[in-house]
């Protein structure tokens, strides 16, 4: 139950996201791209031990850009 009478105010709605235009979309795909390829450069040079790190950090940047890019 709840502790209070504010507790039950429901949060207002989120604001709509307008659509992504088609040159938003070309530059995700840059961006997606490049990424792939320093990734593949990295995993070149060090080995397959970095493998793991060098993914994950490339798509948590990645998504934190594109994360960002979204919120304007």
């Amino acid at each position: 139950m709840a502790d209070n009478e504010n507790d039950l105010i429901p949060a207002p709605p989120a604001p709509p996201v307008p659509p992504l235009t088609r040159a938003d979309r070309f530059l995700d795909l840059i961006a997606l791209l490049s990424l792939l390829t320093v990734v593949t450069g990295v995993f070149m040079a060090a080995g397959p031990e970095v493998f793991a790190a060098v993914t994950g950090v490339s798509g948590g940047l990645f998504a934190t850009w594109r994360g960002r890019r979204g919120s304007e």
